[in-house]
């Protein structure tokens, strides 16, 4: 009797194999079961279930960052320049911008990872690299399709706690490196102001004096004219054709005149513009913007709290796929191998 083969001429005897397959049915179901075990074995080992915080921000009330708008109001009263650089700076729309920047950036990540091994379960070791990179991607940050300027923050881990501490601590950390740089930003324009002010004050400060020796100098001209014309007393109905040296008050008011200049401290009553400057100077001055703000970015929309459940994780799939690879494995063998 002549052997059949699966292949024999280019064409494949399917009736022998459907045979095979069928005879060979205890196997097959072995197989399937083997991979099936081997399968179930591996998520419970190494699938660990994945928990996920999350929190939903969105654009800060107008409440919220009435201090620091209060702080550098007089910033805004000086120069119309400036008050444009104030009022983006501690606008809703740049500060929730830079929230959401702040909170995706690579090199912040990474920062609040390094800080917080523990809190990642990273080991030291040859797979502190990897372990890293795994955990840049447990942070993540999606846009709300629906709504305009709001986000969903979400931060995944192995335990439920875990997730939310790891949320919360990041979300503290975005908030506070935003508050810096709105500070830093806002100290730039103080700086900034304060200069100019300093200088165009030494420029007003220049001209008074400027005024007064020009004064000091038209009244000596006209005290010796006075004394000249002998005129000691104020004359009514003088006629002064220069009135650059008028001397019709008399000698002795000019030379009263001579020692108020000569003696006056108040050098602001011959340029209105330095009481004006040492005013807004002052209201500079006192401006202060600390580092550390007790405000909030954003606004809460979500606030972050444990997940009940955990996420939907690939157990099922894998399960199924190692159990459809033993079968197909096991129906393999039945058709190859020798009888």
């Amino acid at each position: 009797m002549s052997k059949e083969y699966i292949f024999e001429n280019n064409l494949v005897n399917i009736g022998l194999m459907c045979g095979r397959i069928i005879k060979s049915w205890k196997l097959i179901l072995l197989s399937g079961l083997i991979f099936l075990s081997l399968a179930f074995v591996f998520v419970k080992l190494y699938l660990k279930p994945i928990w996920m915080s999350s929190a939903i921000v969105s654009s800060p009330a107008y409440s919220q960052l009435s201090e620091i708008r209060t702080e550098v109001s007089p910033l805004t009263n000086i120069d119309p320049s400036t008050k444009i650089l104030v009022s983006n700076y501690t606008s809703s729309k740049w500060l929730i911008e830079q929230f959401v920047q702040e909170y995706d950036k690579y090199d912040t990540k990474l920062e609040f990872i390094k800080n917080n091994k523990k809190l990642f379960g990273i080991t030291d070791g040859p797979s502190e690299n990897l372990q890293i990179k795994n955990a840049l991607n447990k942070i993540d940050l999606q846009k709300n399709k629906n709504r305009k300027n709001t986000f969903e923050l979400t931060a995944s881990s192995y335990s439920p706690e875990v997730s939310y501490n790891i949320l919360s601590d990041y979300i503290n950390l975005v908030n506070s490196n935003v508050i810096s740089k709105m500070a830093k930003n806002l100290n730039a324009l103080v700086r900034n102001e304060k200069d100019i002010l300093i200088n165009k004050s030494e420029n007003a400060y220049n001209r008074a004096y400027i005024i007064l020796d020009e004064l000091k100098e038209r009244n000596n001209f006209a005290l010796r004219l006075a004394k000249s014309a002998k005129v000691e007393y104020p004359k009514e109905n003088l006629d002064e054709d220069d009135k650059k040296f008028a001397f019709a008050i008399g000698s002795r008011a000019l030379e009263e005149k001579a020692k108020i200049l000569n003696t006056t401290k108040s050098i602001n009553v011959f340029n209105s513009e330095i009481s004006i400057l040492k005013y807004n100077l002052k209201m500079v001055n006192d401006i202060k913007i600390r580092d550390k703000l007790d405000i909030n970015v954003y606004d809460l929309v979500k606030s972050p709290s444990e997940p009940l459940t955990p996420e939907k994780n690939k157990a099922l799939v894998i399960i199924i796929l190692g159990a459809i690879f033993g079968l197909i494995l096991g129906m393999v063998i039945a058709v190859f191998k020798n009888k």
